[in-house]
């Protein structure tokens, strides 16, 4: 967060910034400042994406050409009445054009209909920044998806082929797992934990060492203890999907990965490809593969071992072809949903936070993600229907006017009246809008929306830890 190249030491009572990384054993904070003020925030906010292709930027470009216009409207009938030697009807109608031709209908249109649209998809665990990232979101061609925690759930099972733990020996393991948020070390905890919120207790744990790509490590009551990879407990060359525990030398527990889709993908997958081009890139191993295979339509790319740089690559080549979503969870992630026309993080948790995302969608509601794109693209045409309304109602004042029918004081009444027709036309449509998409069921009543549950599981034969081998997409 503060730019430094190597970890820096902290200790009790130092200013800590949101956002840094933790390295070895875990501590306890104290907030000092609610989320909305801290320094991640504002760093979000500055590095909010703009595009000069989105349908708002366009209304904004066009807007000064139309003021330009008005005024040239409002000249021409000034002059056109003082060629006629009638000064005084110029002037009169100079006032009335200016009046009615005010461009209500651009200025309104756009934020109304965004903000009215925003605050209901909030209702259904969608979130968006801006309404300009509505309008990224109707422009998209190519849907780019990351595999784990985005098509996974992220809380993986454990299936035992060896365990044999003394009490002791099981909440050394619980304390040393606690250390580390990654999937594998929270399945652990699943696992081994005899009660769901029971305490953990850690004030035996020193020198606690996360090694990338292998486990973690570290000394209880003197003894060494670890767990990553069995290859790497073993002391090995090679792969090894498998999940170890070594206590001392000696390893006491090995364990299979599983993972499981996200329920519902099976429906909603066929939905998307039917409107965009899709994609999966990964930095897991091909475990997965034929499930992946059989989830998405033929001919689907799908790429593993992926570093965070080749995905991000991969984006910038899809983008030249045209507009592409990039949807992730992770930090992992980052650098590709940057690269993106729109950035969608999928939420495992409130607390969830990416400073890239255009859309945040709870993990619950990953299911909706057509219907978010059907929102989108009705956004758009609510506002072109607002401005033809916007622009018929002036171009027939805009007549009267010019003849100098309509009083300037009548045109005043008349423009703020214009002015809320538009309002309540783009709300009544865009709630029309929601109310058609999301009240109807498009993918069966079979479908649940509990991420909690999955279609399929499989066994990963990927790696723990591992940021996957250097190979070029």
């Amino acid at each position: 967060m503060t730019g430094e190249e190597k970890p820096v030491l902290k200790k009790k009572g130092q200013k800590v910034w949101a956002g840094g990384v933790l390295l070895g054993k875990k501590a306890s904070l104290e907030v000092l400042k609610p989320l909305h003020e801290s320094f991640f925030a504002n760093l979000w906010k500055k590095s909010q994406k703009g595009s000069e292709k989105s349908f708002s930027s366009f209304l904004n470009q066009i807007s000064p050409y139309f003021t330009v216009i008005v005024l040239l409207l409002s000249l021409g009938s000034l002059f056109y009445w003082g060629i006629q030697q009638n000064w005084s009807l110029g002037f009169y109608t100079f006032s009335s054009v200016l009046i009615v031709a005010c461009p209500c209908g651009i200025a309104l249109s756009g934020p109304f209909t965004h903000g009215f649209l925003l605050r209901l998809l909030s209702k259904e665990g969608i979130y968006l920044p801006s309404g300009r990232a509505l309008d990224e979101l109707a422009r998209i061609r190519h849907l780019v998806f990351d595999k784990t925690g985005t098509l996974t759930v992220r809380r993986i099972q454990l299936l035992p082929i060896l365990e044999k733990l003394t009490e002791e020996q099981k909440q050394a393991f619980l304390a040393l797992a606690s250390q580390s948020f990654h999937p594998v070390s929270q399945g652990l905890i699943e696992r081994l934990r005899e009660r769901e919120n029971s305490l953990i207790h850690d004030s035996f744990l020193q020198e606690v060492k996360e090694i990338g790509g292998k486990g973690i490590q570290g000394l209880w009551k003197g003894k060494h203890l670890a767990i990553g990879k069995l290859s790497w407990l073993k002391g090995e060359e090679g792969e090894d999907s498998r999940v170890g525990l070594k206590w001392e030398k000696e390893i006491l527990g090995i364990y299979e990965i599983q993972t499981c889709f996200r329920k519902g993908l099976e429906k909603i997958i066929p939905f998307l490809s039917h409107q965009f081009t899709l994609h999966v890139l990964t930095g897991d191993g091909e475990g997965d593969k034929e499930k992946l295979i059989r989830l998405f339509p033929p001919k689907t790319p799908i790429f593993f071992h992926c570093t965070p740089e080749e995905k991000r690559r991969y984006i910038l080549h899809l983008m030249k072809k045209g507009p592409t979503a990039m949807i992730g969870d992770g930090i992992n992630d980052s650098a590709a949903l940057s690269a993106s026309n729109a950035a969608i993080v999928i939420m495992e948790e409130n607390a969830h936070f990416m400073p890239d995302a255009d859309c945040a969608i709870e993990s619950s509601q990953i299911f909706l993600l057509p219907k978010l794109f059907k929102v989108a693209q009705k956004a758009k045409k609510i506002i072109i229907a607002s401005l033809c309304l916007s622009l018929i109602y002036n171009g027939i004042g805009l007549y009267y006017a010019f003849h100098g029918w309509l009083s300037p004081l009548f045109l005043g009444i008349l423009m703020p009246l214009s002015s809320l027709s538009i309002m309540i036309f783009t709300c009544f449509m865009s709630y029309i809008t929601y109310l058609t998409i999301f009240r109807r069921n498009d993918y069966g009543s079979a479908l649940s929306p509990d991420s909690s549950q999955s279609f399929s599981c499989s066994l990963v034969s990927g790696n723990f830890y591992s940021s996957g081998s250097e190979r070029p997409v």
